[in-house]
């Protein structure tokens, strides 16, 4: 029953990093939008970087990684 808890725990874990990063590059991306439309430039250039960057880490990186991981439990 450990074993269960503990083989499902990681998958889930990197799913719920994902999410996370997601929702936090998301409004990072909006506020940076918002905060350009104030006439703060620079700003809101290095928001949409570190927004993009949290963005691709939930997708790609922490997507990735919990897709291979319940692949491999399926299989």
């Amino acid at each position: 029953m450990l074993e269960l808890v503990v083989e499902l725990a990681e998958p889930l874990a990197f799913a719920l990093g994902a999410l996370v990063f997601s929702i936090a590059g998301a409004i990072i991306d909006l506020t940076a939008v918002s905060t350009y439309s104030g006439g703060q430039t620079a700003l809101a250039l290095w928001m949409a970087f570190v927004g993009s960057a949290a963005l691709y880490a939930g997708l790609f990186l922490f997507g990735s990684e919990a897709r291979k991981r319940l692949a491999a439990r399926e299989a």
